[in-house]
């Protein structure tokens, strides 16, 4: 397999797929009619898992795209776990904001971080894509 059709084989299904079947958990709260579906749907952090394992990953393919250049892939795998972290809060937050009524348009702000942060990583691992894929060309050319 090349190493091209090794990152396209990444995009898509380590990246592009579960970040659409997790967004698709809004039309179909909608679908049922659900008014805080938006909420329902992403307030509870499944795209800050997703968002710190696609930092993760990009890390490691933008390890083994261009091992020469460390400082890109250094920063997204301390993102990623920074994101781990912050999913154990932003959980307890949310876990007590559904149980007081008073804190329920807090969930509108928890749902708003989690699509940020998964649309950051998503453009993170679009970004490195593109940027390995540049270097793997270079790397096939042949040099006369």
């Amino acid at each position: 397999m090349t190493t091209e059709k090794r990152l396209r084989e990444w995009l898509l299904w380590k990246v592009c797929l579960p970040f659409i079947f997790i967004a698709a958990m809004w039309p179909v709260g909608c679908a049922m009619r659900r008014p805080d579906a938006y909420e329902r749907a992403f307030a509870h952090g499944e795209f800050l898992i997703f968002g710190a394992f696609v930092l993760l990953e990009a890390a490691l393919e933008m390890k083994h795209s261009a091992p020469d250049d460390d400082w890109w892939s250094d920063v997204a795998r301390v993102a990623g776990i920074v994101v781990i972290f912050c999913y154990g809060f932003v959980y307890v937050l949310v876990v007590q904001a559904e149980e007081k009524p008073n804190f329920k348009h807090d969930l509108v702000f928890y749902a708003c971080f989690s699509c940020s942060v998964a649309l950051a990583a998503l453009s993170i691992s679009i970004y490195s894509y593109w940027r390995a894929k540049g270097g793997a060309a270079s790397r096939q050319l042949p040099v006369e």
